[in-house]
């Protein structure tokens, strides 16, 4: 597998995003890869390799206040930046999408989003007019408690925005961890995976797992508020899109709230959303045992838009 990377500034101004391009050989296809909250892309090669052998070309980024754009620009991770970080995050996804898109020429480009990197494509379709199909994995539809939090998250990010808030990731994903009973497991992580291996080397990793700022819990919350305004339903572009999770994943509401966006998508009348949930499997379907099936169906909905 061959990797490039590249920098470009972010569309705050300040920091500097970390890029990769992962070229096939014979290409076919451009798929735009964006990660999800507190990991980072290189985390996706073994993903990535696979993809690469289907003749698909990948191109990333790592979000502000993660991976190697942390380290690049000398931040904490779990920060992202001082104003509207939802909206720097959506502009640094179409911003990687605009050099995709020359990268591209007369290949079809699409986009995969995990998790909160759901959430900001989710945003980024109402804006965009190049990606030509989505594939949406372990994304959220609405929940009550968000907007109800906003407003204390949005305090205490303004007075102290770079904190480390550890009472807020246990209000975020106590609940995850609640609902899931595996007394195998001694980590708080379970409820990202049955894998225990996963879970393990999740956990190990200082680049994985890592608590979020005040200012980055506020962001998410927005982003997560955001993405399920009708208005956003109503607003995305009319391409393929392809729900996917796992039908354990706390996340999606253990898939109520999976089909919850895909009704939404299809009474704004867009013509081909579907959606698929794994049994037996949590929010990182990429690292359970079904992961095979799921990188099999991810790679025909991709050749199926070469078809059309």
């Amino acid at each position: 597998m061959q990797k490039l990377t590249f920098t470009c500034p972010s569309q705050d101004g300040i920091h500097t995003l970390q890029g990769y391009y992962y070229p096939a050989k014979e290409p076919r296809f451009l798929l735009q890869l964006v990660h999800g909250m507190a990991e980072w892309t290189e985390r996706y090669e073994p993903f990535i390799e696979e993809l690469n052998q289907a003749h698909i070309s990948v191109v990333a980024h790592d979000h502000l206040g993660h991976g190697n754009t942390a380290i690049l620009s000398n931040e904490l991770f779990g920060y992202f930046t001082s104003e509207k970080a939802e909206e720097v995050l959506v502009e640094d996804v179409l911003k990687i999408g605009q050099i995709g898109a020359s990268l591209a020429e007369d290949l079809p480009f699409g986009i995969f989003a995990h998790s909160m990197g759901s959430f900001i494509t989710r945003i980024a379709l109402i804006r965009q007019n190049f990606y030509q199909f989505a594939i949406i994995m372990g994304t959220s539809g609405p929940r009550k408690e968000v907007e109800l939090i906003l407003p204390t998250a949005k305090k205490i990010a303004h007075l102290h925005p770079k904190y480390i808030n550890p009472i807020m990731d246990t209000l975020s994903f106590g609940a995850y961890r609640l609902f899931i009973d595996d007394e195998t497991f001694q980590s708080k992580n379970h409820w990202l995976s049955h894998n225990e291996k996963n879970v393990a080397e999740y956990d190990a990793n200082p680049k994985l797992g890592f608590t979020f700022t005040n200012n980055g819990f506020f962001t998410l919350f927005k982003l997560l508020y955001f993405c399920n305004r009708k208005e956003v339903f109503a607003s995305t572009k009319n391409i393929p899109i392809f729900l996917m999770s796992g039908i354990d994943d706390p996340v999606g509401n253990y898939g109520k709230g999976v089909l919850e966006v895909e009704r939404r998508l299809t009474k704004a009348k867009k013509d081909y959303v579907v959606s698929k949930l794994y049994p037996d499997a949590r929010h990182e379907i990429l690292n359970e045992e079904i992961a095979p099936l799921v990188i099999k169906d991810i790679i025909h909905f991709i050749h199926e838009q070469g078809q059309k």
